[in-house]
């Protein structure tokens, strides 16, 4: 039996509504306080006897669950400075959906005609600006191509038809069906089992995207070929009902193909636990198969009994907001504060990473999202995004954390904006002429953001002093791409030197660089004629990887010579071999702090034009959805529902954290219909029958989650007594 028990009136609010007759006349004030008091005399006899027959559950205050990395940020970041992320969302969807637009690097789109998987065109993205491949066919990645169809969607763009395309159709390229496997992957001719995190995330924005398109081209259906796929796949890595035994998720991938786990022997990814068991939730909400919620169940509770942090990149996170769901919901008993915490680090399975609580330099940098410690912290703008999406929605669920998740979201949303190039002056970031000169609206985003600089620098000249160039020269090494400088020995003997002008810092030399039939050694010196100090020797037949430090020279700055020459064999002879360089430079982590800059041209990899990723980028719309102002700019209000994807009937619900020490007026703007105000942190309305524009208090650094119910609906609580609801819709989990 459910019991209606209305609690939202004390006497003071009882006056209010009863203040007229039933004419509509105004009463006399004597009449008034008769009638209120023998109303509430009944109401509060009505309640002892319902109490009698069963005990009414009451909405009690949610006490805050404080986050120890949380707690370290400030409740306002300095210098403050919000950006309209709803604007630079809408803004980035124009500029890298635009096939007319003109600049160096531009359009960043373009039609892949290769028809894999559905015979129809689709659409690609560059990963950076500046491309490294050409501009067509399939070299384009789920992970930048559908989040920002995705991100636009969060935003209020239509993509489904959008300038007469349908973007979310050219979506479904990405399952693999020609390959059998049947999941979104990461391209659409690759299969599955290289990295978790690439495999399945995939699948997760693909579920977000049927969520606000349903019925678009196969996908409904897919949507349960993907949980069943993934259901085997736990099936096969140990998951079973009788025996009860749970999935091993501690390796790098799954193979969907062959059905077995992969391990690379350098890193495991246990997080994809976490997806896979918001993929099978979600599959049982849509179907109530009770294999998927199994599934679920599975996932979960191999990530409840991991000793050590699994997380890796950006899936963690939808672990934590599925288990808090499920136990709002189902009444499951997940430890949602230990997956929590586990999202801010530090990660044993990525040693270092979470997110950030720190100042650099004069910035604050707390809740981005990334290494901890990397050069003294590497944030990223696509981990920091995501992280926004699953979190915030998290406290529909356990509004214990309303506060925490409310402070952390400030900050994060604050200091976003250092992934942009009009944040920071010139020096600390790599592309600012770039974006001055194309990318006037500021929406494209650097691949990351640095507390330490660290910045490559290219071969500006060379000199052999003796071999032969075969073909190729000094700019043949400045991309790590197909094209490669050779050399050949002369008289079993070669001898050649790079010029490299190096800022001052920490530097590394670094080589792509392989042999064949000899050895060939290299060297540096600031000095052309030496002495020289030995760096590393080239041995192998396949392109390598090489790099060391230059020991002794920490902040020099000026011209470094790099040395190839033939080096014995370990028999002590000389043989007549060649040597080839793909890419060669230095890599200095340098004193400018902070820096915006990105893994493609400036880090260690430097093989891109610019650092600005659109992979990163892609992803602005989750922070665009979810985050507004208010009439105080520190005030947010965060949207509860633009992530909850495939939630249960719901009012529009937000939070507002207020980082002052003193009570504010919150002004909202509820709508033309009629609304009661009801905070899930208190248990209690806030305001009664208001519409369009009002207002609401907020004590000192707390929150509030407010839901925007019926006016005068009825409460009733479930039978458990742990869900609260008005008018049949849940709008409190009263589970502690």
């Amino acid at each position: 039996m459910q019991i209606e028990l209305d609690q939202r009136y004390g006497l003071a609010n009882l006056q209010k509504k009863v203040y007229r007759d039933r004419k509509g006349q105004p009463m006399k004030k004597k009449m008034l306080l008769l009638t209120a008091l023998l109303v509430f005399c009944f109401s509060y006899s009505t309640t002892l006897a319902l109490g009698a027959m069963q005990s009414a559950p009451v909405a009690v205050k949610q006490e805050q669950i404080s986050i120890a990395a949380v707690e370290r940020m400030p409740n306002i970041p300095s210098p403050f400075k919000m950006r309209d992320w709803k604007k630079v969302a809408l803004n980035y969807d124009a500029f890298v959906f635009d096939f007319n637009n003109t600049g160096k690097y531009l359009p960043l789109i373009w039609w892949d005609k290769t028809h894999h998987n559905f015979d129809r065109d689709g659409f690609g993205l560059y990963t950076y600006v500046g491309p490294r491949s050409a501009r067509e066919g399939n070299r384009h990645e789920a992970l930048n191509c559908m989040a920002a169809v995705v991100g636009a969607t969060l935003v209020g763009i239509d993509k489904s038809n959008q300038r007469g395309h349908n973007w979310v159709l050219m979506c479904e390229n990405y399952f693999a069906k020609d390959n059998g496997e049947n999941v979104y992957l990461n391209t659409t001719r690759i299969a599955s089992g290289r990295s978790f995190w690439y495999e399945v995330m995939p699948n997760l924005l693909f579920y977000e995207l049927l969520y606000y398109y349903p019925g678009t081209g196969n996908m409904d259906s897919e949507m349960f070929t993907v949980a069943d796929r993934w259901y085997e796949a736990c099936v096969a890595m140990g998951g079973s009902v009788e025996p009860e035994k749970l999935p091993n998720f501690n390796h790098t991938a799954f193979a969907l193909k062959t059905m077995k786990p992969f391990d690379n022997g350098k890193r495991v990814e246990p997080e994809g636990a976490a997806g896979v068991a918001w993929l099978e939730y979600i599959a049982y909400v849509k179907s109530d198969k009770e294999k998927y919620l199994t599934a679920a169940d599975w996932c979960l509770r191999f990530l409840q009994n991991e000793k050590e942090n699994p997380f890796y990149e950006v899936i963690l996170p939808y672990g934590a907001y599925v288990a808090a769901r499920m136990n709002a919901e189902l009444g499951r008993n997940y430890d949602v504060d230990k997956i929590i915490n586990w999202c801010f680090g530090p990660s044993d399975a990525r040693p270092g990473w979470g997110i950030i609580t720190d100042k650099w330099s004069d910035y604050d940098c707390h809740g981005l999202t990334g290494s901890l410690t990397d050069g003294g912290g590497y944030a990223f703008a696509m981990n920091t995004f995501q992280m926004a999406g699953e979190l915030v929605p998290l406290v529909r669920y356990d509004q214990r954390y309303a506060r925490a998740i409310g402070k952390l979201m400030l900050n994060m949303a604050n200091n976003a904006r250092f992934f942009y190039a009009n944040a920071l002056p010139a020096e600390h970031q790599s592309g600012k002429q770039w974006a001055d000169m194309y990318d006037r609206n500021y929406c494209m985003g650097y691949e990351g953001f640095r507390k330490h600089g660290r910045l490559i620098t290219k071969v500006t000249g060379e000199q052999t002093v003796n071999g032969t160039v075969l073909s190729g020269s000094y700019t043949d090494t400045v991309l790590r791409d197909k094209e490669i400088e050779v050399f050949k020995e002369k008289d079993a003997s070669l001898k050649h030197l790079w010029t490299v002008s190096v800022p001052p810092g920490v530097t590394n030399v670094i080589a792509d660089a392989y042999t064949e039939g000899a050895i060939f050694k290299f060297s540096y010196s600031t000095n052309k004629d030496g002495p020289y100090t030995d760096m590393f020797t080239v041995t192998s037949p396949r392109l390598k990887r090489h790099s060391t430090g230059m020991d002794g020279m920490i902040n020099f700055s000026g011209t470094v010579y790099i040395k190839a020459e033939s080096a014995p064999s370990p028999s002590g002879e000389n043989r007549q071999g060649t040597l080839y360089v793909d890419f060669i430079a230095t890599s200095t982590e340098s004193n400018i702090i902070p820096y915006a800059m990105g893994d493609s041209f400036s880090s260690y990899y430097g093989s891109g034009e610019t650092d600005f990723g659109l992979y990163g980028s892609s992803h602005v719309g989750v922070l665009g959805g979810i985050v507004s102002t208010t009439n105080d700019e520190k005030i947010l209000q965060l949207d509860l529902l633009k992530t909850d994807y495939y939630h249960a009937d719901a009012y529009p619900s937000y939070l507002y954290y207020n980082p002052y020490m003193e009570t504010k007026e919150v002004k909202i703007n509820v709508g033309l219909e009629q609304r009661d105000l009801y905070d899930a942190v208190t248990g209690r309305f806030l305001k009664t029958a208001v519409k369009g524009q009002t207002s609401f208090t907020i004590g000192p650094d707390s929150a509030v989650v407010l839901v925007f119910t019926p006016a005068g609906g009825k409460v009733t609580y479930s039978k458990d007594g742990k869900k609260m609801l008005i008018d049949a819709v849940v709008v409190n989990y009263l589970l502690h």
